[in-house]
Order: structure tokens, then C-alpha cells, then sequence
């Protein structure tokens, strides 16, 4: 088992290749098209997922793509499963696993849930054609927040969810995302992703994790979503790269990097740049990006611009995979 989970692991962080989160929740997609003026039924998300999907020679620059429970089932217009398409792509089939958030503590915080019935979620989305699932948690980087009991309690859901993939011979994403919502500075989104990571990575070390078959999908050190212009490029690499070198174990399957909510240029000048400054890390690292690639394709595909909608695509890929 172990060797089939580094194995996947392997393939999915396998720069300049990297993986598209296109597991936008049924609630969140319809958010995004209505924002371009599009229907949002279940078959209006199928075809738009189908360009993500089928677009040509998306495989040289994809080793995965995340998907939802719909999107796993689905087929293209010519009635042959995703799962399959991706296939014949060499490209493996992903799934978000989570459920959402519920309301923790006193604090205004939320805490990821989606635990019970999930390893006979997770044997199903297996036989199916998943090789490797996400987890996502949530923490604010705001005055006083993340609070410990979060960090704990967020951190040892993840590892249950982590273990019951392995024992599927599922890859787990595990993506304690730290929020660019807010009015914080580089400092505090430093210092929470250190706070996360450095317990995240204590209690692993008492679990029965196997640590190179595992991936971690992290958020990058920025200012608040409002004030990106206050750091470089170079800043955002630096101070990355440090947290990564103190807090991420050398044996550990992979990093890849969210943009969280960056404009499509700012997300890829900061990888771009992250890559190069930790080019001399232990572990592989590349990019897992949603809204960075999909903005400027949804915003063409609404238009009815299918080609050009294809181009953004291909082009957003490019210059991540440089």
C-alpha cells in the first residue's frame, strides 16, 4: 500500500506539471455564474467542467484535476465517463471529500466537517476512479485567531480524513487553507500558517500517517486580499519559502499552493517566483490553483467563446509550468 500511495503522490507534485481544483461546491459554481449571468443546473455545470476537462493537451501541464462528487459521475457529450477522459489523458481523477463548515466555538470560527460515513464515501469514489481525495480547513489569520482549540481540533479532523484515505489506497490532500479574508498583514498570515503547520505536522508524528504518501496544499505568506500591492513578489516567495524550510518535514509526499483568492497574474508571478526561491528544498512543490486558471475562462465561456475560453485555459497552464 505504501509504495502505491508515494507512487501517486509522486506523479500528482511532478513539476512544472501541477493540479486544477475545479471542486467548486454546487452552491459555490452557481455563485460564479451567476456573476457571468449563466444557468446554473446540474447540466450547465456538466458541460462547463467538460472544457476543463476535455480540453486538448491540457495533459501537458496537468498531473491531476480535483473534482465534486457530480462531477465524478458525470459524462462528456459523448456519454464517456470523466474519470475515463482523464484516463486516457494521463491525468488522475481527484475528489473533494469535506462537507463543508459548522460553527466552532465562541470566536465567530468554523471548523470542516464531513467525517462520519466517509470511509464508505471514500471505498465508493475508489471504485470509481478516484486516486486521491482533499480535505480542506479553514483559519483566520485576524488579531487573537486562529484560537488553539481550533488549530487542534481542525488539525486532528485532518488526520482522521488523511487515514481513512490511506487505508483506501486514496492520496490525501490535506489543505489547512489560512484565509486572505480580512485586514492582517503579511506577519500575522505568517505566523498562523507557522501556528497550523507546526501543530499539524506534532500530531502526525503520533498518528499512523505515512507521511510520503500524503500532500499538503498550503496557502502563501500575503497580506489581506485588499492590500497585495503592499508586498512583492519576491517578499511573498521569501517568506514562503521560510515558513516551508522550518515547518514541513523533508519526507513528506509534496507541497502545492492554493492562490486564495489572488488575481490570476499576482497568483502566478508569486508561484513563479516561490519556485525559484525554494528551489533547494527537500520536497517537490507546484501549484493546485482554482480561480487563478478558471476566472478568465468562465468569464469567455459565458460569452459563448468557447475557443478563446480554451486559449485562457491553455495560457494561464502555460505560465504556471514554466
Amino acid at each position: 500500500m505504501h509504495d502505491n500511495l508515494d507512487k501517486i503522490a509522486k506523479y500528482l507534485v511532478n513539476p512544472p506539471k501541477g493540479i486544477l481544483a475545479a471542486d467548486e461546491s454546487a452552491t459555490t459554481c452557481c455563485k460564479r455564474f451567476e456573476a457571468v449571468n449563466l444557468p446554473c443546473e446540474e447540466e450547465d455545470r456538466r458541460k462547463y467542467r467538460e472544457l476543463l476537462i476535455a480540453t486538448k493537451n491540457i495533459e501537458n501541464y496537468l498531473t491531476g484535476i480535483i473534482m465534486v462528487e457530480e462531477t465524478l459521475i458525470q459524462k462528456d457529450s459523448n456519454g464517456k465517463l470523466f474519470t475515463e477522459v482523464l484516463k486516457e489523458k494521463g491525468i488522475l481523477a481527484g475528489i473533494k471529500v469535506d462537507l463543508g463548515l459548522e460553527d466552532f466555538g465562541a470566536n465567530g470560527e468554523q471548523i470542516t466537517k464531513g467525517l462520519d460515513g466517509l470511509g464508505e464515501r471514500l471505498a465508493q469514489y475508489k471504485s470509481i476512479g478516484a486516486s486521491f481525495a482533499k480535505w480542506r480547513a479553514v483559519f483566520s489569520p485576524e488579531q487573537g485567531l486562529p484560537t488553539d482549540e481550533l488549530i487542534n481540533e481542525a488539525n486532528s479532523r485532518m488526520i482522521k480524513y488523511a487515514l481513512l484515505c490511506q487505508k483506501n489506497e486514496i492520496v490525501p490532500i490535506m489543505e489547512p487553507e489560512v484565509l486572505m479574508d480580512g485586514s492582517h498583514t503579511e506577519e500575522n498570515t505568517k505566523n498562523t500558517i507557522a501556528r497550523v503547520l507546526e501543530n499539524l505536522f506534532e500530531q502526525i508524528k503520533n498518528s499512523d500517517l505515512y507521511l510520503p504518501g500524503i500532500i499538503l496544499k498550503t496557502a502563501m505568506v500575503e497580506s489581506n486580499k485588499d492590500d497585495t500591492s503592499s508586498t512583492t513578489a519576491e517578499e511573498v516567495a521569501k517568506w514562503t519559502v521560510e515558513v516551508l524550510r522550518k515547518n514541513v518535514p523533508e519526507n513528506i509526499g509534496g507541497v502545492v499552493f492554493l492562490s486564495g483568492g489572488q488575481s490570476s497574474d499576482e497568483a502566478i508571478k508569486n508561484f513563479n517566483k516561490i519556485m525559484e526561491e525554494g528551489s533547494d528544498l527537500p520536497f517537490k512543490m507546484t501549484f493546485s490553483y482554482s480561480r487563478a486558471i478558471q476566472n478568465s475562462v468562465l468569464e469567455e465561456y459565458a460569452k459563448g467563446n468557447i475557443e478563446i475560453a480554451k486559449e485562457n485555459y491553455i495560457d494561464r497552464l502555460q505560465k504556471l509550468s514554466k
